[in-house]
């Protein structure tokens, strides 16, 4: 398969190998494959970098249960990055990776509690995700845990809270 950005030398030889071995898997199915595919697309590695063809791959990742693109689809739809921006469906796909024990999931979908983002702001809940989060190490959970265990929470909005990435 000829790829003219590939070809033209601008991307290191592996990165390019490894794009075109993620596309091959795809055909197959493999909803790894598919979700390294949506990296390589965000990220332009291997490939010139599209949002949109990130976004379809992850989300056909996310479908088939994969737990790391079903947190990354759901940044695409928190930013809007490759998909129309949609807050309920970020908070969503959150879930349904922080159900999955994925700690990065479990941190945003805490900071959409937290913040009212996709979902009814709840300190309750915003609480709970962070708690599991921080029980795998995760170091903005942990912080936002504190601050709200400390009472520090006079404005949740002028507090810097973060939305994270796998990748």
């Amino acid at each position: 398969m000829k790829n003219k950005f590939i070809d033209s030398g601008k991307v290191p030889k592996e990165t390019a190998l490894a794009f075109e071995w993620y596309l091959r898997a795809t055909e197959q199915k493999d909803a790894w494959a598919q979700y390294k595919l949506g990296i390589c697309y965000r990220r332009g590695e291997g490939v010139r970098r599209n949002t949109t063809k990130a976004a379809k791959w992850l989300r056909k990742a996310a479908l088939q249960g994969n737990s790391s693109a079903q947190c990354d689809i759901g940044i695409c739809y928190l930013t809007g990055d490759g998909v129309t921006s949609d807050t309920t469906k970020a908070a969503e796909w959150f879930r349904k990776s922080a159900d999955q024990e994925v700690a990065v999931a479990q941190c945003n979908l805490g900071v959409c509690y937290l913040m009212g983002i996709g979902v009814p702001r709840s300190a309750a809940n915003a609480a709970e995700w962070f708690r599991r989060a921080a029980n795998h190490g995760n170091a903005t959970a942990q912080m936002e845990l504190k601050k709200l265990n400390d009472k520090k929470r006079i404005n949740p909005i002028k507090t810097k809270c973060e939305i994270q990435c796998l990748n």
